[in-house]
């Protein structure tokens, strides 16, 4: 499959030849800020498996927003949302590259603010403004303005960025003799025309040599001095000397999109990335509703493009990268336009096949006995492991049933209207229309309470009422759902984005109680007052357990602590949740769980029968009475930097 190559792009490697392109989403915090919708679209997306993501076209001033809702990226305060989302990208696994673009006179003031500007001042008929002609001084400021906000995007932690030289935008119409009328540097010949984009280019080209510089082009504007091949053919040379690193071929601006979409029905936009392919080095990305993989093949194979840009495919199914490789089946697009150019700007993207999914995983997570509904009693660490599957589906992807302890748990990172209580709903009976259920009790309820329900389409996608067993015992219970569920496994990591710890007050804390079912993980109290001796003796600040009875004040105790010394296993994965570095006491477990990156494992030496899963050992072992104080101490002094005085070996 030449689709699932690697590919170059610029300095960087994508894992394969499928890029997401920048789309309008118009749902952006008011003040152009990531939202969390943003957050969670893109996320899902790279967790999917796609090799580069073009994120929404950002405004790189006030005047440059194209809707009510439009990213922006002008200065320092915006750029903490998209290093987060940068991260997210990146640890999906994918290339993460910013669309920087300005309206230009296609604007319209109840969005930005601003009136509309442009080279020339010609009239936008769709809008119906005419945009106030740059004087020179202005242009260089928009000059400046995309240098500025690439670098932001850049030193954000993006690959790349990619300038909109499309649809109509500002930089498109100094580019169009049809939109450039002007008789100064910035107009007339295609050198001036240019000068604009040539000189942006060179501003980030010289500030980061490193980063990826795409370019999104028009193959066609469909109207009299519009881009087309010729000018193509001129131009594009241009810009690959300026240092661009892949053309983005579209086509159409905003007064020929009916134009647009006809032709992009026909297949048109490949055929102008198989013109410009062949007269530029670098790669070319093929755009033009293409909806599975097969038609991405057809294209590479054809060599009409590097790569397949795949837009509302993967709004209507993120994963379908990753099911496909795995030979599950997806969801397809049914060309509803719902996702298209939204000419009003003031509503969000729209997608009833995606928004459709949106109850169709029904995450199951209580400890069931013979007694039923009545009896439940949620595993909260399991729990906290299993949020690992909001980074597939998303907040709207999942319907969690618990009891109250589980709902104490998931409100923290969970919409309550997504959290049904066993009381509340008459078996699975009152869950009519889901159509797949992750089963992740360790006992299965009882027969009349799943008896009630008809319609699941599949238990835990293997067709069973059972619960949900791991088949690789090597893997951590995270990394089976994530693969369960179609997507890549990436370390995804716990889904507690609302839980923001504040300042830590002590260096260690020490979680000191565990269930008392589980005698096998009971550090003796003896180690504990001795580790609390020589942490006193060494200077190092240490506060034992609280809020055990309160979820809550148990909270608040983990984020006061740097290090939380813990054999409890729900300690563990909520410390870890809450970036909190933890020394793990290990009795029972499992080798999967070692992956955990915030974790420090102690377990006892020379046992062959480690690690296990038994509450109590059949052998009679003291396995954690094994674990030395001076052991755990010794793994503190590795975390705690610098060493404290008064170390004690």
């Amino acid at each position: 499959m030449i689709w699932n190559t690697p590919v170059r792009i610029g300095r960087e490697t994508a894992k394969n030849r499928i890029l997401h392109p920048a789309l309008s989403h118009n749902d952006a915090n008011p003040d152009g800020s990531v939202s969390k919708e943003i957050l969670d679209f893109y996320t899902s997306i790279a967790v999917g498996g796609c090799g580069t993501i073009v994120v929404s076209g950002t405004a790189v001033a006030p005047a440059g927003k194209g809707s009510d809702r439009s990213l922006c990226l002008y200065d320092q305060s915006h750029a903490a949302g998209f290093g987060a989302l940068a991260e997210r990208i990146r640890h999906g696994g994918a290339l993460a590259i910013l669309q920087l673009m300005h309206v230009g006179g296609q604007g319209n003031p109840a969005f930005s603010g601003h009136e509309p500007v442009s080279p020339s001042g010609v009239r936008c008929n769709s809008t119906g403004f005419v945009g106030r002609a740059l004087e020179i001084g202005e242009i260089e400021d928009v000059r400046d303005a995309f240098i500025r906000s690439a670098l932001l995007a850049l030193g954000a932690g993006f690959h790349g960025v990619e300038l909109h030289l499309a649809h109509g935008y500002l930089l498109h119409e100094f580019l169009a003799p049809h939109t450039n009328h002007r008789t100064d540097g910035y107009g007339g010949n295609l050198e001036n025309r240019s000068r604009l984009v040539l000189e942006i280019a060179s501003g980030i080209r010289r500030a980061r040599p490193d980063a990826i510089l795409g370019a999104r082009i028009s193959g066609d504007d469909y109207r009299a001095g519009g881009m087309d091949f010729f000018m193509n053919k001129e131009l594009l040379p241009l810009l690959e000397l300026g240092g661009i690193d892949y053309f983005s071929v579209t086509a159409g601006v905003y007064d020929t999109s009916a134009i647009k979409h006809l032709e992009m029905k026909r297949g048109a936009f490949f055929s102008y990335a198989r013109g410009i392919k062949s007269v530029v080095s670098k790669s070319v990305v093929g755009v033009g509703k293409v909806l599975d993989l097969l038609e991405a093949e057809t294209h590479l194979t054809n060599a009409d493009c590097d790569i397949v840009a795949m837009g509302r495919a993967l709004v209507a199914d993120p994963g379908l990268i990753m099911k496909s490789l795995r030979g599950l089946s997806h969801d397809r697009c049914t060309e509803c336009g719902g996702c298209m150019y939204l000419r009003n700007k003031t509503r969000t993207i729209e997608c009833p096949v995606r928004n459709g999914r949106s109850w169709k995983n029904i995450i199951i997570k209580s400890s069931a006995g013979s007694s039923g509904a009545g009896g439940l009693k949620s595993n909260l660490g399991d729990l906290l492991r299993s949020s690992v599957l909001l980074e597939c589906f998303g907040d709207e992807g999942c319907l969690w049933l618990t009891d109250e302890k589980g709902c104490a748990i998931l409100e923290h990172f969970v919409e309550r209207k997504r959290i049904v209580l066993w009381k509340e709903c008459d078996g699975l009976a009152g869950l009519d229309g889901k159509t797949r259920i992750f089963n992740l009790d360790s006992h299965v309820a009882d027969a009349g309470f799943y008896s009630k329900y008809s319609k699941l389409e599949s238990w835990c996608a293997v067709g069973s009422i059972e619960p949900y067993q791991k088949r690789d015992p090597g893997i951590s219970w995270q990394q089976s759902l994530v693969e369960e569920a179609g997507f890549i496994w990436m370390e995804q990591d716990y889904a507690f984005s609302k839980l923001q710890p504040k300042s830590p007050e002590f260096d260690v804390g020490l979680n000191w109680k565990s269930h008392p079912e589980w005698t096998a993980k009971q550090w003796p109290e003896r180690h504990w007052q001795e580790l609390y001796a020589l942490l006193e003796k060494s200077g190092i600040s240490v506060s034992w357990q609280q809020g055990e009875n309160d979820l809550n004040g148990y909270f608040d105790w983990i984020a006061s602590c740097r290090v939380i010394v813990t054999c409890d296993s729900f300690g563990q994965h909520l410390a870890s949740a809450m970036r909190r570095k933890v020394i793990a006491l290990v009795g029972p477990t499992e080798n999967g769980e070692y992956h955990y990156g915030r974790m420090s494992f102690l377990r006892p030496e020379g046992r062959s029968c480690m690690p296990c899963n038994a509450p109590r050992c059949k052998y009679e072992n003291n396995c954690l009475g094994e674990i030395a104080p001076s052991r755990v101490i010794q793994a503190l002094f590795k975390i705690l930097e610098p060493v404290p005085r008064g170390h004690v070996d």
